[in-house]
């Protein structure tokens, strides 16, 4: 590199390992390691990213661990607890139902004896075999709305859905049959091979519903997760495309996910108008949104079909669950509302006859099964209300229950002890009734003291007498006082209106089913939800981009570009700090864009190439340049302030003769009388004692960050504010004056028990403008500070002697920091040498500090005395200045002034005198 200096060439080597890194990292971000730690990234996002709005209208119904503990095992689980489930959606008014539940084969037709106790003939022998299929079929077609879920082995070898087993030949032979009769219904997305680019491919269709379900089901599709490289799910496909051929040849079908194909029933768009453009993204036109809008919705898709999934959160955390349980619950709930509407109209009379009622509500309310047993409830219910209310029974009488059931307790104990639950509830209910119409503040443990009943069991009838109360008292309806409890999920009252208009996701939740899968949130998800936050996401149009791969390199590019600038054109420290603050930035921009827009871009890359990039050039660094630095260190520490040696190491122009003119503060220090004291010692006795004055006095200029430029026997030369700035620099003068007067004071008590001579020291400052930098010569170099600025600090410091103090400071340096400290106003001299006085001030002590009562009585007195003495009133001054004495009589200013004025009253100055003091000596 000939022509190109030392330090250029430093700084392209420097840019040339920041761009080599960045082309290492681009390559690394081609490999599998690379993609699973930006993942991790990428889940990191969705951790710390707050919660996104959910469409209120999705809601999971969940197979979960008290399901399978009140219905069985899921193996032996029949299809009518579906059909069941179909049924209550239908009748609350369910907008869609979407299975993550498989029936690819017939379920065999089951008779259990107590069904067939009492045929009398063959056919109603015949009837006594349930087609479950058939009811699930039935079910599903009254309710038109449900979306059947399944699977098909993909050419890529990803595993299928975790609910969908390996099929043997016969059954891969019905799954085809089966699929051609959904082909046949026109289910699927006709496509051309042409159009699908690099699709997900099926190679032949694992789990598909059997032909009952099919014909009744409102749609169809598949329902199988995608794992990543690390196992975690982040990504679904949109689209599977399936080879199929028949008699009339073959053609591809595209088949959309379960949770697409709801998506564009619920937006009303018909699956054949998708637009499809792998890469890049699959169009669902003219969607009508929840809002009312009309809009082009438009999924980014990879090329594979897949879209990254929008997770909302922690399963139980986010949508409106009901548990297979609860959901039974609210039927039942609903059922007992029903049937106590339809007796609420029946006539008293009726009363007398339950079989009557018995079989009006079978005629009038077909659809609820087991209806007698709500019957029961109702009609004893009915009966303890009345016998409550007239007072005639307190307690369950034995002899009541077998009055109204025609039966004694021992022939039926599950129908007993049902209605003595029955009257409790009842009798809680009443209760509860009058006591909130006479204090509706009434409590609960009160009130169960009472009627020594539970604190729970009292506090629900509250709950439930206390919102009828507040619709304006039960009503007819509501008789008799008899409720079912309520259905709480995850602290949400739930009824049965809430199922009108939701979009419901059926599924495993259990603990150890097979269904449960690592995403962002969970290391065990449910992945039904996985569905309903894919539907969630198209339907609120929350999709997340990927930046495109063509972006990678010039990003990876831009960020070496910057760090290895940045890094080449400062300090090391100074350089990890900016390369440290910019990958902070990338990184918040890098969230804030994910959080805010959606959109994911590469952190794992730009942040390797930032932390190698400057661990690679700090590294370079040190190695070219520890050697210069370990010279300048053995050559100039002995003699140099430690701060500046360091400056010097990391700027050796700081070696050429000259300097700069920076505003600084001067400061230089005396010890007073030296000479005298001095003639009481010998020569071991006083460079022992002068040895540790300085190091004391020394250490308090460094503490201060002040720069100790040479002694001068007794005498101590220092500057602050270079070659390390800090703008209060003056302050730290003053501070360095206190501190050092207060450490004396500490000295002069030891020095005295040792019988050695008591050191003073008197000290002046300056502020102002002065030259800074190497003075000398070319083999031997000071760092030091010159000017008027410095001389006048050095004539104040001989001031003190006139006024018999120990701290003057210049009117400049008060400029700089006179809210830092209590000083007083000394004079106006003129020191020899200089034309233009200066006014004086004496440093007393920190503002926060304060002075002593007797100081502070002083300078009162003392302050006017000046302020008399200036106006030329001589005999006000001596008053003032004598009482001044009287609160402190070693005050050596006040003592001055009051000479002077003593003297003025003798002889008085000149008439055009200006207050100014002449000083004849330095």
């Amino acid at each position: 590199m000939a022509g190109i200096s030392e330090d250029k060439q430093h700084k392209l080597v420097e840019i040339a390992t920041a761009l080599a890194v960045s082309l290492i990292f681009y390559l690394l971000s081609l490999t599998s390691p690379y993609e699973r730690v930006e993942l991790l990234s990428l889940d990191a996002r969705f951790n710390l990213r707050p919660p996104i709005p959910v469409n209120p209208d999705v809601a999971m119904l969940n197979i979960d661990d008290r399901a399978l503990e009140d219905e069985g095992r899921w193996q032996d689980w029949t299809r009518d607890k579906h059909a069941r489930i179909v049924d209550i959606i239908r009748r609350g008014g369910g907008a869609l139902l979407g299975f993550d539940v498989y029936f690819p084969d017939q379920s065999e037709m089951i008779i259990r004896p107590s069904d067939i106790m009492g045929a009398g003939s063959v056919e109603e022998v015949r009837a006594a075999f349930r087609d479950y299929d058939a009811e699930l079929a039935e079910s599903a077609r009254k309710a038109g709305n449900v979306f059947w879920g399944a699977t098909f082995m993909l050419e890529d070898g990803e595993e299928q859905s975790d609910g969908a087993e390996a099929l043997d030949d016969a059954s891969s032979e019905s799954a085809r049959r089966n699929l051609g009769l959904v082909i046949e219904k026109g289910l699927p997305i006709v496509a051309e091979k042409a159009d699908i680019g690099e699709l997900l491919r099926a190679k032949s269709p694992q789990a598909i519903p059997i032909p009952q379900l099919i014909e009744a089901g409102r749609g169809i599709g598949f329902a199988q997760i995608r794992r990543d490289a690390d196992g975690v799910v982040r990504k679904y496909p949109t689209l599977i495309s399936c080879d199929y051929r028949d008699d009339n040849g073959g053609r591809t079908y595209l088949f959309p996910s379960v949770s697409l194909a709801m998506a564009c029933e619920y937006l009303q768009v018909p699956l054949e108008n998708l637009k499809l453009r792998p890469g890049e993204y699959l169009e669902l036109p003219s969607a009508f949104m929840p809002d009312g809008s009309t809009k082009d919705l438009r999924i980014p898709i990879n090329e594979k079909g897949e879209m990254i999934i929008n997770w909302v959160g922690n399963y139980a955390d986010t949508f409106t669950h009901f548990p297979y349980s609860s959901l039974t619950r609210l039927a039942q709930l609903r059922n007992l509302e029903e049937i106590k509407e339809f007796m609420s109209g029946l006539d008293p009379s009726a009363f007398q006859n339950p079989g009557g009622i018995m079989a009006g509500v079978r005629e009038a309310l077909p659809h609820i099964e087991n209806s007698m047993t709500y019957v029961a409830y109702l009609y004893g219910a009915h009966s303890y209300e009345k016998l409550i209310e007239a007072g005639q029974m307190d307690e369950f009488d034995p002899s009541v229950f077998t009055s109204l059931f025609g039966m004694a307790p021992e022939d039926s104990p599950g129908l007993y002890e049902t209605q003595k639950e029955v009257f409790e509830n009842v009798r809680l209910n009443l209760a509860a009734l009058d006591s909130l119409r006479e204090n509706h503040n009434v409590a609960a443990s009160t009130l169960a003291a009472e009627l020594g009943a539970s604190e729970d069991d009292v506090k629900n009838s509250l709950a439930l007498i206390g919102e009828l109360l507040a619709g304006g008292g039960p009503t007819g309806a509501d008789r008799p006082l008899y409720f079912l409890d309520p259905v709480t999920v995850n602290g949400v009252t739930l009824s049965f209106n809430d199922i009108k208009g939701r979009v419901f996701f059926y599924g495993l939740t259990a603990a150890g089913t097979h269904d449960l899968n690592p995403m962002p949130f969970s290391p065990r998800y449910p992945m039904v939800g996985s569905l309903a936050t894919v539907f969630n996401t198209i339907v609120t149009d929350q999709f997340i981009t990927p930046m495109p791969a063509s972006w990678r390199f010039p990003l990876f590019l831009a960020v070496g570009v910057f760090a290895g600038y940045i890094l080449s054109t400062r300090t090391s420290i100074r350089g990890s700090l900016f390369t440290l603050l910019f990958l902070i930035a990338y990184l918040l921009f890098a969230y804030w864009i994910f959080a805010n827009r959606r959109f994911w871009i590469d952190v794992v890359g730009p942040t390797g190439i930032v932390l190698i990039s400057d661990a690679a050039i700090v590294w370079y660094k040190f190695n070219t340049a520890e050697k210069k630095r370990k010279f300048f260190r053995n050559a100039f520490e002995h003699y140099l302030n430690p701060a500046v040696v360091e400056q010097i190491a990391k700027n050796p122009d700081m070696l050429e003769l000259g300097g700069k003119k920076m505003v600084l503060t001067a400061f230089f220090s005396d010890v007073a009388s030296f000479t005298s004291i001095s003639e009481q010692l010998n020569e071991h006795e006083l460079v022992e004692l002068l040895n540790e004055y300085l190091s004391e006095m020394t250490d308090i200029v460094l503490e201060q960050y002040g720069n100790l430029d040479k002694y001068e026997g007794d005498a101590i030369m220092a500057f602050f504010g270079a070659p390390i700035h800090f703008d209060d620099h003056a302050a730290r003068a003053c501070y360095t004056a206190l501190d050092m007067q207060e450490k004396l004071r500490e000295m002069r008590g030891k020095w005295k028990a040792e019988g050695r001579p008591e050191l003073t020291a008197r000290i002046g400052i300056n502020t102002g403008p002065m030259v800074v930098g190497n003075m000398g010569s070319r083999t031997r170099l000071d760092y030091t500070v010159m000017g008027d600025a410095v001389n006048l600090a050095s004539r104040l410091e001989g001031v003190n002697k006139q006024y018999s103090t120990d701290i003057m400071i210049s009117e400049f340096t008060l400029e700089h920091c006179g809210a830092d400290f209590v000083t007083r106003e000394i004079d106006l001299i003129r020191v020899k040498g200089k034309n233009e006085p200066v006014r004086i001030h004496e440093v007393l002590a920190r503002a926060d500090d304060g002075v002593s009562d007797e100081m502070a009585a002083a300078l009162e007195h003392y302050c006017a005395g000046l302020e008399a003495y200036k106006k030329k009133e001589w005999e006000a001054g001596v008053k003032e200045f004598q009482r001044a004495l009287e609160a402190r009589a070693d005050d050596g200013p006040s003592l001055t002034y009051l000479n002077r004025c003593r003297e003025y009253l003798e002889s008085p100055p000149p008439a055009d005198w200006d207050g100014v003091y002449v000083m004849t000596t330095k």
